[in-house]
């Protein structure tokens, strides 16, 4: 299952003809609507309400992976209006709290920062775009699922020359529409990836040897499986325990964070 978020109707509406989504009654807390494969909730505006929503969601996933894509709009300085931008980084300007989506390879989009803001940013800086959903949607996603089927696409709507108070619902929904067809193409790409990683069953792999030797915990066991799904999606091909083993590592602590850290560092194509 892909999910789809947006903050407003005006954002799902685009996405719902496209795709022939339909609405579920029976979801009374969120505007939800799901075809086969897809589904899409209208969150509400703001970090809180796009949290709230996949957390929402999320609880009653299954424990299959799932891809996620948060579509609305942003602002920014000097690109141009209707220009799609692929989070490549999240910054919460709250917190300062930051998150590396691992981009998708095949992306055509622009890629650039996101600051997700508590208000509406009439000021822009340079090296931003700026939301006000991506920083929650992002967190909460990435809770439940690995952060490479967590993406977050935007449309620019406003800058320096044309602020916020010339976007109306149908300039939203037509910025949105004119960008469907890069929707399209990461969904195929999330589609892709989500059977590739679900495909590795990590329950399956032999790790029992690896658990006794390390000293495992009940929790330290979950996390391990986590990390291994990455890894075969990274790495595919390598086996990671094998190649986490030459390190000589002692303990269960020390082989998480290492494994952590590889993947963290893989290389990421921005073409």
């Amino acid at each position: 299952m892909i999910t789809l978020t947006t903050a407003l109707p005006c954002e799902a509406k685009p996405l719902i003809e496209k795709f022939g989504l339909q609405h579920q009654s029976e979801c009374s807390a969120f505007r939800l609507y799901q075809n086969d494969d897809l589904r899409l909730i209208v969150t509400g505006v703001g970090k809180l309400a796009a949290a709230g929503a996949v957390s929402f969601l999320s609880h009653a996933q299954q424990h299959e992976q799932q891809a996620w894509l948060n579509v609305g709009i942003t602002g920014h300085a000097s690109h141009e209006i209707g220009t799609a931008i692929l989070a490549h980084k999240i910054i919460d300007a709250g917190n300062q709290q930051c998150w590396y989506p691992a981009l998708i390879n095949s992306s055509s989009c622009t890629s650039d920062t996101i600051t997700t803001v508590d208000q509406i940013q009439d000021e822009y800086s340079d090296d931003s775009c700026y939301d006000m959903e991506a920083s929650g949607f992002f967190s909460a996603a990435s809770r439940f699922n690995n952060i490479e089927l967590i993406h977050s696409l935007k449309v620019v709507s406003d800058n320096r020359h044309s602020n916020t108070f010339n976007i109306t619902a149908n300039l939203t929904s037509g910025l949105i529409a004119e960008q469907l067809e890069h929707v399209e193409k990461l969904i195929e790409q999330l589609r892709q990836m989500t059977a590739q990683l679900n495909s590795h069953n990590t329950d399956n792999i032999n790790i029992d040897n690896y658990i006794e030797q390390w000293h495992f915990t009940h929790n330290q066991r979950h996390q391990l499986r986590q990390l291994l799904q990455r890894w075969n999606v990274i790495f595919p091909g390598q086996h990671a325990l094998k190649a986490i083993e030459q390190n000589q590592l002692t303990d269960s602590k020390a082989v998480l964070k290492t494994m952590r850290q590889k993947l963290d560092n893989a290389p990421v194509n921005f073409s």
